[in-house]
């Protein structure tokens, strides 16, 4: 007979989910004893692994919460959350998860205590507020936890184009490009290299060069003119311009290289740079200078008679006057020996003259002095102004590279020559004050695939920097063309060429002052990630 409810009513007991069974007091045993063990594990295990050798490893919490290995450079606290993180404070204001503050200033804080961040341009912070934008944070663009060999500085072009492609609210800044998008020659996408302020296009460095001369051998433009050779050289000159013996006679070729060195390379062979630059980075060539690049084919000689004497590089003509006078005293001393032993009256007599021998060598002095200041600065007079003033023909001098102002005055006495000033000139060092180039890099490219139109260039106030088209044959993603060749494939992120920190200081470094963190610590200190009190 089968069962009846009435019959399994009165076998189960219906109030039995109430009834604790075995299973279930196990289970509640299990639960209880996992909570506490876990409780007890967050409390010690941190404790757990200071001080063991090499013996068992114990976890710690913080390596649960880990992303995955810092950078090499962080290596040292990779198991030391708290040397970067704070309890519940974001470090990137951007994450797509929620947060209960997207304040990221006490992260920032935290990476500042070893290597500032300054601005990314001078009142950065007054104009983001204005704009209503928040600061960006470190980590924003200097993404950790990548790996071992990640690098912090190196990051995707869009870390950049997300604000300038949209630069609008800073109209008041003076920026090449309202938007940039990409690296490329397309100036709707990237803006045309700019040269410094105040230098529109030609040169305004005023000095003259004429860079076909020097750069054919012999440095001369007509065939039939006589080649400047090593013997033209003094012997203290020959080896840097590629002397060896027996080629006394040989015309003389420059290169790009014999003027244009970098800041690291080594002085040329049995020379010492006269003028070293305050950086050794190998980015930037060395300032073009007299005493490097200009002495040994243009000393300043002032007398043929003077033999080998010159005069020093930089002087004005007031200090070129005394030095020249100084020389001909001394040569008119020479000449007529006697003036020495001549008596000096003990008091001279107020309005007298001077006797005949002493009036006689001033005016030898004088004039002599004035013959040579016509020599320097002749060939800045035009032909009629020389007649007028009986100024020699003749190029050579100080105006043979420098822009003179004339004096108004005939040049009929030294009062009048004192009127006479060279121009002041500006050779630049760096031209794209606002990116950097590592010219080391590049080495193995020719100049001139770059700098094109040199071997040609008459005129000293044109330009002969490279623009984005001569870059992007690289700098640009990689393509094949029919017949197999591979153009492009170099780096094209923004850090290749631009600095974020500072961007409108030029020449300025990871050394820089502004980048000194906010705390001094001692090396127990650094390594435990304590900050000492900030000095």
């Amino acid at each position: 007979m089968s069962e009846t409810s009435k019959l399994r009513k009165s076998r189960i007991n219906l109030t039995y989910y109430r009834t604790p069974d075995a299973l279930w007091r196990r289970r509640r045993r299990l639960i209880a004893a996992a909570l506490v063990l876990s409780v007890g594990w967050f409390i010690a295990a941190p404790h757990w692994g200071r001080g063991r050798g090499d013996g068992v490893r114990f976890l710690r919490p913080s390596s649960l919460a880990s992303k995955g290995a810092v950078a090499r450079v962080h290596a040292t606290w990779d198991a030391n959350c708290e040397a970067c993180h704070l309890p519940f404070a974001p470090v990137v204001g951007s994450r797509w998860s929620p947060t209960l503050t997207s304040d990221t200033a006490a992260s920032n804080a935290k990476c500042q205590t070893c290597h500032a961040g300054p601005a990314h341009f001078t009142g950065q912070d007054t104009k983001d507020k204005a704009a209503g934008k928040n600061l960006l944070a470190c980590a924003e663009c200097h993404r950790d936890h990548r790996g071992s060999d990640a690098s912090l500085i190196s990051m995707d072009e869009t870390s950049c184009t997300s604000c300038h492609r949209d630069l609008s609210r800073y109209a008041d800044l003076k920026i090449a490009a309202k938007s940039v998008t990409r690296f490329s020659a397309n100036e709707n996408e990237h803006p045309a290299f700019t040269p410094p302020a105040g230098v529109p296009g030609p040169d305004s460095g005023m000095v003259k060069f004429n860079h076909a001369r020097h750069l054919t051998a012999g440095i001369r433009l007509d065939p039939k003119s006589d080649p400047f050779t090593f013997a033209d050289l003094e012997e203290r000159d020959r080896i840097r311009y590629g002397w060896k013996p027996g080629r006394d006679r040989e015309a003389i070729q420059l290169r790009c290289e014999t003027c244009h060195r970098l800041d690291r390379a080594t002085p040329p062979t049995g020379t010492t740079l006269a003028v070293t630059a305050p950086r050794n980075t190998g980015d930037s060539m060395l300032p073009v200078s007299y005493e490097n690049d200009c002495r040994a084919c243009h000393p300043i000689t002032f007398d043929a008679k003077a033999g080998n004497r010159t005069l020093p590089h930089g002087l004005k003509v007031p200090q070129m006057i005394e030095q020249l006078t100084e020389f001909y005293e001394a040569q008119a001393v020479k000449d007529d020996p006697a003036i020495l032993r001549r008596p000096v009256p003990p008091r001279p007599i107020p309005g007298r003259s001077q006797t005949g021998n002493s009036a006689r060598m001033d005016s030898i002095v004088s004039d002599r002095t004035l013959a040579a200041l016509k020599r320097l600065f002749s060939s800045a007079i035009d032909e009629t102004k020389r007649r007028e003033q009986g100024i020699p023909l003749g190029r050579g001098g100080c105006v043979e590279c420098h822009e003179v102002s004339l004096s108004t005055k005939p040049l009929v006495d030294l009062k009048a020559a004192e009127g006479l000033s060279i121009k002041p000139t500006v050779v630049r060092a760096i031209w794209f004050e606002g990116a950097k180039f590592d010219h080391a890099a590049h080495r193995a490219l020719d100049c001139a695939s770059c700098h094109a139109g040199a071997e040609t260039s008459k005129d000293q106030s044109k330009l002969l920097l490279p623009g984005p088209a001569d870059c992007v044959s690289c700098h640009a993603p990689a393509t094949t063309d029919a017949q197999g060749h591979t153009r492009g494939g170099a780096g094209t992120s923004c850090v290749e060429c631009h600095r974020y920190h500072e961007a409108d200081q030029p020449a300025h470094g990871i050394g820089a002052a502004s980048r000194k963190g906010t705390a001094q610590m001692s090396v127990e200190q650094f390594l435990e990630a304590r900050p000492g009190l900030p000095r």
